[in-house]
């Protein structure tokens, strides 16, 4: 019997770049989770990175490592750009509008879902929630 060592195979970096694509991805979903969650709460314009940092109780640079900024975080969220306020404005005046139309077709047996619908509607509209000053210029979510 030989007391010669084997040798080891050469670690080509290999699976050191798999580890780190493994904890970017993990990081990321992290900081998409955080994001969400802070959006959910407070809002686009409430939300800061630094918040978003704190709920995933990692540093700012974590998120910049995923992220170029809040937009873009938030584009990865939602699948798309923050609205400003005016256009949740537009949006919740053309909600409304949809509202009253369907609405006169509530009741009617060959209308199937409108009340899914009127429901899902209301709900966006989240009428007990304050609108934006027309003068507020700033991004925030709908």
């Amino acid at each position: 019997m030989s007391n010669a060592h084997t040798p080891l195979p050469a670690n080509d970096g290999a699976t050191d770049l798999n580890r780190r694509q493994r904890a970017r991805r993990r990081t990321r979903a992290k900081v998409l989770e955080a994001g969400k969650l802070l959006f959910e709460q407070v809002g686009y314009e409430r939300a800061t990175i630094r918040a978003v940092a704190a709920q995933m109780g990692m540093s700012t640079g974590a998120f910049f490592n995923s992220f170029t900024d809040k937009a873009d975080l938030y584009r990865a969220v939602y699948g798309h750009e923050p609205i400003t306020p005016e256009q949740g404005r537009k949006l919740a005046d053309a909600l409304r509008a949809a509202e009253a139309f369907i609405a006169g077709f509530e009741g009617d047996e060959l209308q199937d879902g409108i009340g899914a619908l009127l429901t899902q509607i209301r709900s966006a509209l989240d009428l007990d929630a304050p609108i934006a000053p027309a003068a507020d210029t700033e991004r925030m979510a709908a």
